[in-house]
């Protein structure tokens, strides 16, 4: 059985773990389910993994193009910024990642460009940008703010959903990311 790498919830209800001994785990499901229930051990497909966090990051950028990915199947997101374009300024969901792309563009050519071409003016491009104004989402009540929130994630969840077959993913709300998970 060797190592444990994840489990699903029907394994976990009989103790299954990361990081548990294949023989530990195979022992658990056969003594608590009375013998009833045998664990399936399912060999890893790295490929496939990666193909799929791929697949996810693509969704979660769209709400942060600045996400930090820790690990194949964790990502950090700052959503205030896709927040306030989509309840400060009212934009559709393609709007706000419009702007989201063109201010992390602009961000981009900013840090390229040189630093004696200083008197250049502004086009007047005037397509929504998050960089344009900030929008404060101060006036919402802590309530109507989380209520927003999570309407935003689960449609982020519904995303990924649809964008990977049928994967399903949990998320964390908080202050900062060191408490979101």
């Amino acid at each position: 059985g060797g190592m444990i790498l994840t489990s699903n919830y029907v394994a976990r209800k009989y103790g299954v773990r990361s990081a548990m001994a294949g023989w530990i785990a195979d022992k658990l499901v056969e003594e608590l389910s009375n013998g009833k229930e045998k664990l399936v051990h399912v060999p890893s497909n790295f490929d496939l993994y990666t193909k799929k966090a791929h697949e996810v990051r693509s969704v979660l950028g769209e709400y942060d193009p600045k996400m930090r990915a820790y690990s194949l199947d964790e990502a950090y997101l700052d959503l205030e910024p896709y927040l306030s374009l989509r309840l400060g300024r009212g934009l559709k969901h393609e709007e706000g990642v419009a702007a989201l792309s063109a201010a992390e563009q602009s961000t981009i050519d900013e840090e390229e460009e040189d630093e004696d071409i200083e008197g250049e003016k502004d086009d007047g491009d005037s397509k929504p940008s998050a960089e344009n104004e900030d929008v404060s989402l101060d006036y919402l009540s802590p309530d109507a703010a989380l209520k927003a929130t999570t309407t935003i994630v689960d449609e982020m969840r519904q995303k990924v959903f649809e964008a990977t077959g049928g994967l399903t993913c949990s998320a964390g709300l908080a202050n900062n990311f060191m408490l979101s998970a």
